[in-house]
């Protein structure tokens, strides 16, 4: 099922071990155990296609480098990479360290995720799955009692994933990689953050599914008791670039390879389904946040643009027969509230991605052959087209009203009446201009998006790496938009 043969990997300009090699057959149990950094997540990396192949030599970065040695997985090698992700999407499930669980979502739409946007599922397994058959996963990794009412079946099933406890949101990533009958288990650190007797009811679950099942099973983890309680018949142990094997002599159970397999070829509408509603609630959130800050920042700018032109009473007229009083309102108008969704987006949405980077949720995606950045990213991308002119608009009427209140207040000060002064703004605010305005505005929008996402796919990790991606947002983006929005009046003041 899995073959490696004197596999030599680097990460940055490191090398993790050199050469490695097992075989992994049907019915295998094989822990990869190590100290921390000596390489094992690194080779669960490689072994789900995200490593660099045949790299002369290691070079800096944060990604795995592969510079000798072959793998093969279901009979593929990893030079046709395709069929090899491919066959890893049809036969295995992963159960990741973080757990890779959609915070967003209950326990049963986490669950029914890999049914509907499986690529390919063995045939007979619903797109769709009942109550029954989830409940079913729920209670084979000991996340319900066998005797459970329906309601408490029900229960735990409209959960919301935050409000588990580390042990059951491990028990769930693993009920969710075991969904699709899986004939080979990668597991990443199950017991890490666990108890005992948690930890020892996941491995006894893990144990007998691959005796009674032949599933293949490859768990790196640092935990002995959890390797002795599997029952491991084959051991990797890695440290200071050396590879040492210990293989007992249990007997393994061959199970024969179903390829009776069908294409999952309307995952797509459920796909676009929870993008269109992920990107109505960001919209929603993005309007109510950004609404909230442009009220007191356009009120006031409005108002203080109009009180320095009313201290000079002989000023404002001609300020008004120009248009330069209003000019400076539409200018700021554009450019008040990108800058705003740029700080009220920087930290959560950048911060979001980091997050769901490097709790592995884009490595799950990727597993199920999704593009995370279409997942993710579109539905922030489009929320922001649609938010910034709809801000834009918002804070240039605002600016106007706060433009409007000084003047009252300043009336018998100047030499323009309130009635002049809205003339003024009726005659230059056009629908023309508004146009202008949107296309500016969607243009931000995009700009912004752009760098939110490429900032948060790109992140490192920790705390240190969320702020500089933070930080590389805000800088970029307010470059962009500061530059974007003179360019564009310079060509509008060119037309008029």
């Amino acid at each position: 099922m899995i073959s490696i043969n004197g596999v030599t990997l680097c990460r940055g300009r490191k090398t993790l071990f050199r050469g490695l090699s097992f075989d992994l057959a049907p019915g295998d149990r094989l822990a990869v155990m190590g100290k921390s950094g000596s390489g094992k997540s690194s080779l669960l990396q490689a072994l789900l296609g995200r490593a660099i192949w045949n790299a002369q030599t290691c070079h800096s970065g944060r990604s795995s480098v592969i510079t000798q040695g072959d793998i093969t997985i279901g009979g593929i090698a990893h030079e046709r990479k395709q069929e090899w992700v491919g066959w890893l999407s049809a036969n295995a499930g992963v159960l990741f360290q973080s757990g890779a669980l959609f915070d967003g979502c209950s326990v049963k739409e986490n669950l029914a995720f890999p049914f509907r946007h499986a690529p390919v599922r063995r045939a007979g397994t619903p797109r769709r799955p009942d109550s029954e058959r989830l409940s079913a996963l729920l209670q084979q990794v000991g996340l319900i009692s066998p005797d459970a009412s329906s309601s408490e079946r029900d229960g735990m099933l409209c959960r919301q994933v935050t409000d588990l406890s580390g042990g059951q949101r491990k028990r769930l990533a693993l009920a969710r990689a075991l969904a699709l009958s899986p004939q080979l288990l990668l597991l990443d650190e199950p017991t890490s953050g666990l108890d005992t007797d948690t930890a020892t009811a996941i491995a006894d679950t893990i144990r007998q599914l691959s005796e009674r099942d032949g599933v293949a099973v490859l768990c790196i983890t640092h935990d002995p008791v959890f390797v002795e309680r599997l029952n491991c018949n084959k051991r990797i142990e890695i440290g200071q670039n050396v590879v040492t094997s210990h293989q007992d002599g249990m007997k393994t159970t061959q199970v024969q390879d179903s390829r009776n397999l069908e294409l999952n070829r309307r995952g797509w509408m459920d796909t676009w389904c929870m993008v269109s509603q992920q990107v109505l609630a960001r919209l929603l959130g993005l309007l109510v946040d950004g609404i909230s800050l442009c009220v007191p920042v356009a009120l006031i700018a409005g108002a203080g643009l109009v009180i320095q032109a009313v201290a000079g009473p002989r000023l404002i007229q001609s300020f008004l027969a120009q248009g330069v009083v209003l000019g400076v309102f539409l200018g700021m108008g554009t450019i008040i509230p990108a800058l705003l969704v740029i700080g009220l987006s920087a930290s959560g949405l950048v911060g979001e991605l980091t997050q769901r980077k490097h709790d592995n949720q884009l490595e799950y995606l990727r597993l199920l052959k999704i593009s995370p950045a279409n997942y993710f990213g579109v539905p922030m991308f489009v929320a922001l087209m649609v938010a910034v002119p709809l801000l834009i608009w918002a804070s240039e009427f605002l600016m106007l009203l706060g433009g409007f209140v000084a003047l009252r207040s300043f009336e018998a000060r100047s030499a323009v009446t309130a009635a002049g002064f809205w003339n003024q703004v009726w005659s230059i605010v056009t629908p023309e201009m508004w146009q202008r305005s949107a296309i500016k505005g969607v243009t931000h929008g995009a700009l912004i998006g752009l760098v939110i996402c490429g900032c948060g796919f790109t992140s490192g990790p920790g705390e240190r790496g969320l702020r500089r991606a933070i930080s590389q947002c805000v800088l970029i983006a307010s470059l962009l938009i500061i530059i974007g929005d003179v360019a564009w009046s310079w060509y509008w003041a060119g037309q008029l």
